[in-house]
């Protein structure tokens, strides 16, 4: 592979590996804000698995926090409406679904199974 080439692959799993971290930081973050609304609100204990489930209106996501989104107040309104939206709750739903429909695959992070299964060891 000549430098060039090196350059491109780089970049593209660069690229590939930073949406999924994005991607998990913006779910694990709407998720924190369900089970921060539900114990500052509510005062009822939430776990990530019950928030998971749950969907508020963009009224109660305003209610709640997560540090590093709510330092930003625009984007965190716009953040709590797009959570609250039709659209997002229709993919959600669906991506949910899909991974409750493939019970054998597991996420191990960067070290996959082998790792994992020596660890467990």
């Amino acid at each position: 592979m000549d430098e060039t080439a090196n350059e491109e692959h780089a970049k593209r799993v660069f690229h590939n590996a930073a949406r999924k971290v994005i991607n998990g930081s913006m779910s694990d973050a709407r998720v924190k804000a369900v089970t921060v609304y539900f114990k500052k609100v509510k005062g009822q204990r939430m776990t990530n698995k019950q928030a998971c489930e749950i969907h508020l209106t963009a009224e109660e996501y305003k209610q709640s926090e997560v540090d590093w989104l709510t330092a930003h107040p625009e984007a965190w309104v716009k953040l709590c409406e797009y959570w609250a939206s039709d659209e997002y709750k229709v993919i959600s739903d669906r991506n949910r679904l899909n991974r409750k429909s493939k019970p054998g695959l597991h996420r191990f992070g960067a070290d996959g199974f082998i790792g994992k299964s020596q660890r467990m060891v």
